[in-house]
């Protein structure tokens, strides 16, 4: 099935997230905490203004039940954009019938500039913090190690090995672009994070692997 297109850092200053935080509470428009249980796993690669998200099905064959890329505008402020993005995460689960079971976030990455990863980890500290408040087991994902288990041992440099698996798993047409606001790597990665989340834990906890065969 072709899904619908939706349309551990240290940080000096933790001012913005406490900020964000209490921002993002004030402006939730609704509580997932009160939709059902579903059997998926949502994959999110969190960004300051392109989030990528997408929802895969526990059961085999595995589906893509649905996924989105989440534009927040480049005029807002930081915490603006953060809690926009966490908003429209809760109308994405809204619109995919349920919670997932679990939620796999991919790590900020460290080799960006302080400024820039203080602006993520700030954002990826009030999304988590957000995922866990509403009953879903939030998973930090590290980028290497989901890439290796997505694309394999020796998957090549840059975003193109996992777009291409991605593409070649679910029927996808997801390009890379040097342009940020063309690229749909975020996409892919969401993709990736939640299918590393979703192995590792029907190898690991019964549960899990008895959803996957039911």
């Amino acid at each position: 099935m072709v899904a619908k297109n939706l349309g551990a850092l240290n940080i000096k200053n933790t001012m913005p997230t406490a900020l964000v935080l209490a921002q993002t509470i004030r402006v939730m428009k609704m509580n997932v905490k009160d939709l059902p249980v579903i059997p998926a796993i949502l994959g999110i690669d969190f960004a300051s203004k392109r989030t990528g998200v997408a929802m895969l099905s526990l059961k085999e064959p595995i589906d893509l039940i649905s996924y989105k890329c989440i534009e927040a505008s480049s005029d807002d402020d930081d915490l603006h954009r953060w809690a926009y993005t966490i908003n429209a995460v809760s109308e994405f689960i809204v619109q995919c019938g349920g919670r997932p079971a679990a939620v796999a976030i991919e790590q900020p990455n460290s080799f960006r500039g302080g400024s820039t990863v203080r602006i993520l980890c700030g954002g990826w500290g009030a999304l988590m913090l957000w995922v866990f408040q509403h009953d879903m087991p939030p998973f930090d994902i590290n980028t290497s190690h989901a890439k290796s288990v997505f694309c394999g041992k020796k998957p090549g440099k840059g975003k193109q090995p996992t777009l291409d698996k991605a593409n070649a798993m679910f029927g996808l047409d997801l390009k890379w672009h040097r342009d940020d606001k063309k690229t749909d790597d975020n996409i892919s990665d969401a993709i990736q994070v939640a299918w590393v989340l979703r192995k590792e834990l029907i190898e690991s906890d019964p549960w899990f692997k008895e959803q996957s065969e039911k």
